[in-house]
């Protein structure tokens, strides 16, 4: 069979990197991109609710049609994104997913707080945390980093595997936090938390979680994020 000749496929002009726009001082497009992003939030942080699908967000967080004008223009609007905002985001399991949706972007993360509570008959899998982990060591932009954790539901309807797997979660970020020893860590314990049975104590897990987290680390606010679950 005879081979085809190779031809230079057409692409389209918003693919081609002279863009004009590509053209102009990083300075000028990062203006460009905040204009185009977050238009009315300003330095107000973006909090990422239930997401678990890639769609949920570039619906919604990521619609800005600045995204999806050529390959160049997403990776440094993106990036810009990841740089310049305060992510509130409820859930690691959204968590994952927002940041893979960033791409090579996650590195550029600067600021991020977490709101983990334990769900009821929901225990969190050893792959969600070893990736939400793996995503939090491939930010290498990380300065700082909030974790709030309680409970949702009445507290004996938890059991042991709900409850294990929530301090597997606390000891691997703890694990994390040391390896970063240039990153600012704090955490917080909703209202809920104290509520929260182990032991037959209704402080004990506060008190495990604040032993094991540094009270040093932890944060005055109460309202946060817990109360938006």
């Amino acid at each position: 069979m005879p081979t085809l000749p190779v031809t230079n496929m057409l692409q389209p002009d918003q693919n081609r990197l002279n863009s004009q726009l590509l053209q102009l001082p990083g300075e000028l497009r990062n203006q460009i991109f905040s204009y185009c992003i977050f238009p009315f939030s300003g330095a107000r942080p973006l909090t990422i609710v239930h997401g678990t699908k890639d769609r949920h967000f570039t619906t919604k967080v990521l619609s800005a049609g600045i995204f999806r004008v050529c390959h160049q223009l997403r990776l440094e609007s993106l990036s810009f994104l990841a740089a310049v905002k305060h992510f509130n985001i409820l859930g690691t399991k959204a968590a994952c997913v927002f940041l893979e949706c960033l791409g090579p972007a996650a590195a550029d993360v600067k600021r991020i707080t977490v709101a983990q509570p334990i769900v009821c008959d929901a225990p969190m899998s050893s792959r969600q945390i070893n990736t939400f982990i793996d995503f939090l060591s491939k930010a290498t932009s990380l300065q700082f980093l909030k974790l709030e954790v309680g409970r949702v539901g009445a507290p004996f309807t938890w059991n042991e595997e709900n409850i294990g797997a929530d301090w597997v979660f606390l000891e691997r970020t703890v694990q994390f936090v040391k390896s970063r020893p240039d990153l600012d860590f704090r955490w917080r314990a909703g209202a809920y938390d104290l509520k929260a049975t182990a032991g037959a104590s209704p402080f004990a897990r506060a008190a495990g979680v604040r032993e094991l987290l540094g009270a040093e680390n932890e944060d005055a606010i109460q309202h946060g994020l817990v109360y938006m679950w």
